[in-house]
């Protein structure tokens, strides 16, 4: 999910594989996110926080299921701010 619905294209994040590196976001590696804000961020998207990051994160309430979103949440939730892979999507060829 992170991988297929353009998390990586904004986001960096090591367990999501080679392809999450993206210019835009906040670097997950780097910044520890809390389950609830995952959810809620994932969900509703964030405003731009000028000078630091310039573009919005858009909500994804209207494209993903519930289900989804709280995948999405757990995976950045269990991986941001480490350096972790995750093993188990290496194996499956999915990263939540």
């Amino acid at each position: 999910m992170f991988n297929s619905y353009f998390c990586a294209a904004c986001h960096t994040l090591k367990a999501a594989g080679p392809q999450a590196y993206g210019q835009l976001g906040v670097n997950l590696n780097k910044v520890k996110v809390p389950y609830p804000v995952a959810e809620a961020a994932v969900t509703n998207g964030l405003p731009a926080a000028l000078p630091l990051y310039p573009t919005q994160m858009v909500g994804y309430k209207n494209v993903l299921t519930k289900q989804q979103i709280q995948d999405v949440a757990s995976f950045v939730a269990k991986y941001a701010g480490t350096y972790k892979t995750c093993d188990e999507c290496a194996s499956s060829g999915t990263s939540s």
